[in-house]
């Protein structure tokens, strides 16, 4: 529940608030109900600009509410599961594609979608 002094979030997602800077403040504040600690929980989206406080709210939501952790760098969710699934569906294909008259057309351009996805950041370093 928003304060009766506080001013109006200039930018939500969900549950998730951005507030302009306070006073003795030049970064924006990111604010959310932490249901674990029963209470609001706030911290600095580490920047004056608007653009780039709602990029930090967006990471933020994304960090706390995909249950998962997030890359320390580009705050992006570990997304190898779906990387590994693309990979075992391209084999699988061109497992079957072999007698096809395309084949080394195909067999190119697949090849270059497993370079793409081998170079996509947030490699799963979780275990």
């Amino acid at each position: 529940m928003r304060k009766a002094n506080q001013p109006k979030p200039v930018y939500s997602r969900d549950y998730f608030r951005l507030y302009p800077p306070g006073r003795g403040r030049t970064n924006f504040e990111i604010v959310w109900y932490g249901p674990t600690i029963g209470r609001e929980r706030s911290v600095s989206a580490g920047t004056a600009s608007l653009q780039r406080a709602r990029v930090a709210l967006d990471d933020k939501y994304l960090e706390i509410t995909k249950g998962r952790q997030c890359c320390s760098k580009c705050k992006r969710p570990y997304d190898t599961e779906k990387q590994m699934l693309a990979l075992e569906a391209i084999e699988v294909y061109l497992a079957s594609a072999t007698e096809k008259a395309s084949w080394e057309a195909i067999e190119y351009r697949l090849k270059q979608v497993v370079a793409y996805i081998a170079t996509l950041p947030c490699p799963n370093t979780l275990y």
